[in-house]
């Protein structure tokens, strides 16, 4: 990636048909849409996208579609939420070897790390990689809770660790 991300990073929702397989068609109008309103950098994967959804085969033939459609056009950040080390690795990998510009990271889903297990955890997913990284904090969704100063000890241990995706609650009340 020759320029940071900047501005409006969507995460994508991977869209199915009625038969329940992935439209990838209509990934590409999703990924049409975001680019023609002004969107430079796009994301799949992530929570919304339903990830833990998809088979084995289903994700990566939805991250070659999603990769096809973004080409040249906009930068890509590919989630990579796995339960195991050995599988967020070999996602990750496969997300550099397609062309990701980035990646993010989440803890696993089943029995999440916490303090120093999952600073491990994150760099042993990340180093197999030279794209920068981003990790998602979402507390309220994942189950893990990380301080500011946790944050900035990991990018210290984590030279491609240049990003934070920081969810917090509704500001104020409508």
């Amino acid at each position: 990636m020759d320029e940071p991300f900047q501005g409006v990073c969507p995460v994508l929702n991977t869209p199915f048909r009625d038969d329940g397989e992935v439209d990838h068609a209509g990934l590409a109008n999703i990924v049409d849409y975001a680019i023609d309103k002004g969107c430079r950098s796009l994301s799949i994967f992530a929570m919304n996208s339903e990830p833990t959804k998809l088979t084995a085969r289903e994700k990566l033939d939805t991250l070659d579609s999603f990769m096809a459609a973004a080409k040249g056009r906009a930068q890509t950040a590919i989630g990579v939420i796995e339960d195991s080390i050995r599988g967020a690795q070999e996602m990750a990998r496969i997300a550099e070897d397609r062309g990701a510009d980035a990646l993010i990271l989440f803890p696993p889903g089943r029995v999440p790390p916490q303090g120093e297990r999952f600073a491990r955890f994150l760099e042993a997913i990340a180093g197999e990689v030279s794209i920068p990284v981003m990790y998602q904090d979402a507390p309220r969704t994942t189950g893990v809770s990380v301080s500011t100063e946790f944050l900035i000890d990991l990018t210290r241990r984590i030279p491609n660790l240049t990003y934070a995706k920081v969810e917090c609650p509704v500001p104020v009340r409508r």
